[in-house]
């Protein structure tokens, strides 16, 4: 069945802000996968990406997300380490960071 908003959307008309082509025609403008759309060539400026990294668990996969800290790495966009029930008592973890296209990240400051 067909929601009184979609008539509404169909009869509204909505234009690049940039170019004046009709919507989502032109190449001017990128949908992110958080949904909100930036300049193409830009970068979304969403607030979530630069505030929430990504968490990982390599024992169980259990995933989640966490704000970002002064301790992690810059560009960091990911952290795999071991959650509160996979971590063993008196165990150091392995902390991996990684980027937002998947490359680790290491830190250069040696032991």
């Amino acid at each position: 069945m067909r929601k009184p908003i979609d008539a509404l959307f169909d009869t509204a008309s909505f234009a690049c802000t940039k170019c004046g082509a009709k919507a989502w025609t032109c190449s001017c403008w990128v949908k992110c996968s958080c949904g909100w759309s930036f300049e193409n060539g830009g970068q979304c400026r969403n607030p979530v990406h630069g505030n929430l990294i990504a968490l990982e668990c390599p024992t169980c996969g259990r995933k989640g997300e966490a704000p970002r800290e002064s301790h992690d790495l810059p560009g960091t966009a990911r952290v795999v380490t071991p959650c509160p029930d996979c971590d063993k008592p008196g165990d150091r973890p392995e902390v991996l960071y990684f980027d937002k296209d998947g490359r680790q990240i290491f830190d250069d400051v040696a032991f």
